[in-house]
Order: structure tokens, then sequence, then C-alpha cells
């Protein structure tokens, strides 16, 4: 049965603004916290709304990523993801990875389970807090690692010209 939506536009609203001032706060303070912590109601409501098997496993799944994120972010865990795969640096096989801190993967973890979230419900407001977490997230990855999203950008716009070339 679906949820009541009589408040869902209004709630959704509410929630965006918290995230937009949690992102423009932390960004100016240079803190993920901020963002991270603005995010929690639009979680938390996520968890709520969803209802079919593989949403409400990944909107938990984004619940538990949440809480693992902010405690390296409070713990200021400096750990190096690479030194738990056994690499000696940013390469996966053929690919380049340009961050190797553990509080960077969080955030990009969120990010794929709020697209799956996106792509498979058909409820326009737990689409609207994906939008919301999606967008959160990347900027708490902005926050702990600005070159990585510049790096990410450059690239898509040099590949873009090459292939307008």
């Amino acid at each position: 049965m679906a949820k009541p939506y009589q408040n869902a536009t209004t709630i959704c609203v509410i929630f965006s603004v918290i995230a937009l001032i949690g992102i423009i706060w932390g960004i100016k303070a240079e803190n993920a916290l901020i963002p991270m912590l603005a995010l929690l109601p639009t979680i938390g409501y996520e968890v709520y709304r969803t209802e079919g098997k593989s949403t409400k496993m990944a909107s938990w799944g984004l619940l538990i990523v949440f809480l693992v994120e902010v405690f390296l972010i409070i713990t200021k865990s400096q750990l190096n993801w690479w030194d738990y795969i056994g690499g000696e640096s940013g390469a996966l096989g053929e690919y380049l990875l340009p961050f190797e801190s553990v509080t960077v993967i969080a955030p990009v973890i969120m990010g794929i389970l709020a697209s799956a979230l996106f792509k498979n419900t058909r409820g326009i407001y737990t689409k609207w807090l994906s939008v919301i977490i999606i967008i959160t997230a990347f900027a708490t990855i902005y926050i702990i690692e600005p070159t990585l999203i510049k790096s990410f950008v450059d690239s898509e716009v040099r590949e873009e010209i090459q292939q307008a070339l």
C-alpha cells in the first residue's frame, strides 16, 4: 500500500532546503559533516517511503552507509582503502581511481544507491529524495576531495571536446 502523500511535497521541499543549507554551509566551512547531518532527515524519510523489496533494501543500505560515513568523518579517519584491497596506487584493473581516503567511498556508494532508487521506483517523492541524496553526496565528495570532482569534470569536458572535433 502506498504511503500517504498529502504532506509529502511540503516535506520534500523542507528537506531540499535543509540539504541546500547544509551543502552551502559545509562548503564554506570546509566540513563534510555538515551536509551529511543535513541529509539525515532525507534518508530517514526515504527509508519510510520505500516499499518494494529492492528499494527497501537500497534505502536501508543507504542509511547504513550514511552512518558509517558520519562515523568516519567524526573520527577523522585517514584510512587508505588501497591498503585493504592490496593495491599500491589508485589503479583498479584498467581504471584509475583518483581518490584514496575511505571517507570518499561512502558518498560514492550513497550516490549509486540513490541512483538505483531513482531508477527503480515509480514514486515521485522517492525520486525527489534520491536527487537530494545524489546532490548532497557529490557535495560531500567535493568537500572531502575537491580535486576528484575537478578531475572528473575536466576529463568529461575534455572527452566532449574531443568527440565534437
